[in-house]
């Protein structure tokens, strides 16, 4: 956080202050926090893209989260610049409580140019705020970047040479959708075979959905790979390529952010049956 001391009648030129006449709460990224004889002052650009300072009460709550987190209390000092807010103000335009609330992305630097951090989840992210003074990162270093949830820019981030515990100790409930041939014999039970249950083939039990789908949910911690492939129950009647050779194992990507992640294949053939 970067506190500034910014005179009042530059503000006032430049911004426009809330007052009682604004909407309840007003949300945007975090430009600066100022002492004024009123006292602190955030100024914020809002998501209209229009700037606006408000005042802070004295008593102002300030909490913060990663999206899908609990919320815990944290002070102004916390607040970094380019950080998502919203305020929620009083009828005198005073700012009583504010919200940060951000997505939280674990990754490996890639490469790093120029204010552009590509992590190994393949999204190039732009560096704001705060973050934009970091001037190296290294190659292959675990990074741990807050985010804007609406725009994936970086406005915070560490770097560590071993991967952080959140990342771990986050999961993503993965849903699986695989259609299986047309000549899948009546019957026949499709399992999910994972390096994370040493290559098991009949480890994961699917189930039965209309239209020759199987499904199946797992919750599989943030940023991680799996490699994976679908069998009948054993490796003689796993899934082969369009000539009936077995196919390379199939990769997933755990999604860093989010709750949730889909992923819908397509078996090609039965190593045990004709196309």
């Amino acid at each position: 956080m970067f506190l500034c001391a910014v005179r009042a009648a530059t503000i006032v030129a430049a911004i426009a202050l809330i007052d009682a006449a604004s909407p309840a709460t007003v949300s945007g990224t975090l430009l600066s926090i100022g002492a004024q004889e009123r006292g602190i002052v955030i100024t914020l650009a809002r998501t209209n893209g229009s700037p606006a300072a408000v005042t802070v009460g004295s008593g102002a709550v300030v909490r913060e989260r990663a999206a899908g987190g609990d919320w815990r209390t944290a002070s102004i000092e916390d607040l970094k610049s380019g950080e998502p807010i919203s305020l929620r103000i009083d009828s005198r335009g005073i700012a009583q409580e504010i919200d940060a609330e951000y997505e939280l992305v674990d990754t490996r630097a890639v490469a790093f140019d120029d204010g552009y951090l590509i992590g190994a989840d393949g999204v190039t992210r732009k560096l704001v705020g705060a973050a934009a003074r970091l001037s190296t990162i290294p190659f292959g270093a675990y990074v741990e970047l807050k985010t804007d949830g609406a725009t994936g820019d970086v406005f915070d981030l560490a770097v560590s040479a071993h991967p952080f515990a959140s990342a771990a100790s986050r999961l993503v409930a993965v849903t699986f959708e695989a259609l299986v041939p047309i000549n899948t014999p009546p019957g026949s039970t499709i399992y999910l075979a994972t390096n994370a249950q040493s290559w098991t083939p009949n480890a994961i039990r699917m189930n039965p959905e209309p239209g020759n789908k199987w499904t199946a949910v797992l919750e599989l911690p943030a940023g991680t790979t799996l490699q994976y492939k679908y069998t009948r129950g054993s490796w003689s009647t796993g899934e082969a390529d369009a000539a009936g050779s077995p196919i390379p194992n199939r990769t997933l990507n755990v999604v860093a952010a989010g709750l949730s992640q889909a992923v819908n294949d397509t078996i090609l053939r039965w190593t045990d049956l004709p196309s």
